[in-house]
């Protein structure tokens, strides 16, 4: 497969150096990745700001960008003559669970590919502070790799995989979001007549509920939970009707 590896740690990043080594080995890869950590950037794009760009070696590229920026600049521009079969973001220092999909830049890089017209896969590792077992997932997710089909990759598929921090699984788990708790906090400071706020927290904790991702990876399973692109929600849909039709009826709209 031709695969495109993108991230939100940096070109630099172990997790992302290994993923390519590993997947090298079978595969035709391409890197295009931020020249800087970009975590927390979520879906970010760079408009009307130039951006720095670099070839690291052959077939990689470090942009000064979010990941979301990588993936056009790649596509776009940097390998826009080559035809990939699959973009894969990660693998992330840390998870993606529960609510982090919405601020991760890992999960952005995928997400960006599938708007694309690619599909997409988002790899992280449940471990922020000292992660090592990057060659495990890596190898773990290569063997999935070899499982995909042409069905699957012409879905507009976008996969969120998270991996336990361990030197082995015990299987994998299908799952849904999970609820993330956070208790983030915000300092504040005051250098040279300017006044400054830092958010800042304790580490998240999770609400253990059964199927969702991040009770599957605390039993040390790796967790594959299907995205979608729409964020509609038709639950509410007949709600929002009945309060349209409330302000329709007082209103004045043209007929």
């Amino acid at each position: 497969m031709r695969l495109l590896l993108t991230n939100d740690d940096g070109y630099q990043a172990r997790g992302i150096q290994t993923l390519a080594a590993v997947l090298s080995e079978q595969h035709d890869v391409y890197v295009c990745a931020p020249l800087s950590q970009q975590s927390g950037t979520s879906h970010a794009i760079s408009l009307f700001r130039p951006l720095e760009f670099c070839e690291v070696e052959e077939r990689s590229f470090a942009v000064g960008g979010t990941p979301a920026d990588c993936v056009k600049v790649a596509l776009i521009h940097l390998f826009r003559d080559v035809r990939f079969d699959l973009v894969i973001s990660g693998i992330n220092h840390g998870p993606n669970m529960g609510e982090d999909i919405f601020y991760s830049g890992t999960v952005a890089g995928a997400r960006e590919a599938v708007l694309s017209g690619l599909p997409a896969v988002a790899l992280s590792l449940n471990e922020w502070e000292n992660p090592v077992y990057f060659e495990e997932a890596a190898r773990m997710f290569s063997g999935l790799l070899d499982c995909f089909d042409d069905d699957i990759l012409k879905t507009g598929v976008l996969l969120n995989i998270n991996f336990p921090h361990s030197a082995g699984y015990r299987g994998w788990r299908i799952t849904h979001l999970g609820k993330r708790i956070y208790r983030d906090t915000v300092s504040v400071s005051e250098q040279d007549g300017k006044h400054y706020v830092t958010i800042e927290g304790e580490w998240p904790h999770f609400v253990p509920e059964e199927g969702t991702d991040m009770s599957a990876v605390d039993a040390g399973y790796i967790s594959v939970t299907p995205l979608a692109i729409e964020s509609q929600d038709r639950r509410f849909i007949v709600h929002v009707e009945k309060i349209l039709k409330k302000y329709e009826k007082k209103s004045c709209f043209s007929q």
